[in-house]
């Protein structure tokens, strides 16, 4: 069995000069990562890294959807934001939450709120969005004509496989009858001859 080192040169060093520059930085993490936790990156901000003071404590932040999409701690110049239900790759996971957790970000909570237009999917009644609000592009959403027209195609195609499975299962019933043979005769013949 071989042994494989890794050597990876750290940038610890430089984040205190980025930050020292006056620069704002996010770091996020996804609460669901496996790879690498929101824990561990906490503990290499304050405690074992970076030793950054917090400048606000741990609060919830909501999506554009009102539903909890994470918390977030503030340091000086620099913001943690953990996704909830997102691992490494947090776009990829929560596509909404990621873009509006950027936006908000660049642009300040206030443009989040009142300026951008973000997706709304009718489904999420249960949200508390509000569906009244036209669509992003303006138009007439139509997927659920889709979904209806996808869903009728496929109760169409069950009902066909059922029907050809009926008809095979009661071919074969009928070709598999038993046979039963007169014993009482001299030569064995089948009793419905």
């Amino acid at each position: 069995m071989t042994c494989i080192l890794w050597t990876i040169l750290s940038s610890l060093d430089k984040y205190p000069t980025i930050l020292n520059a006056g620069l704002k930085g996010l770091i996020y993490s996804g609460d669901a990562d496996a790879i690498v936790n929101f824990i561990g990156t906490q503990r290499w901000l304050t405690d074992d890294g970076l030793n950054l003071t917090v400048t606000e404590k741990w609060q919830a932040w909501f999506g554009p959807d009102k539903q909890l999409a994470g918390y977030t701690e503030r340091y000086t110049n620099l913001t943690f934001t953990t996704i909830k239900g997102a691992g490494h790759m947090v776009p990829a996971a929560r596509p909404l939450h990621a873009l509006y957790m950027f936006e908000c970000f660049l642009y300040s909570n206030r443009e989040c709120n009142e300026v951008f237009d973000y997706p709304k999917d009718p489904a999420e009644y249960l949200s508390g969005a509000d569906l009244t609000a036209p669509t992003t592009n303006g138009q007439d959403d139509d997927a659920g004509a889709v979904v209806w027209w996808w869903l009728g195609i496929a109760a169409a195609v069950a009902v066909g496989v059922a029907v050809v499975v009926m008809v095979v299962l009661k071919k074969t019933q009928r070709d598999k009858k038993v046979q039963y043979v007169e014993l009482n005769s001299g030569t064995a013949k089948p009793a419905y001859s």
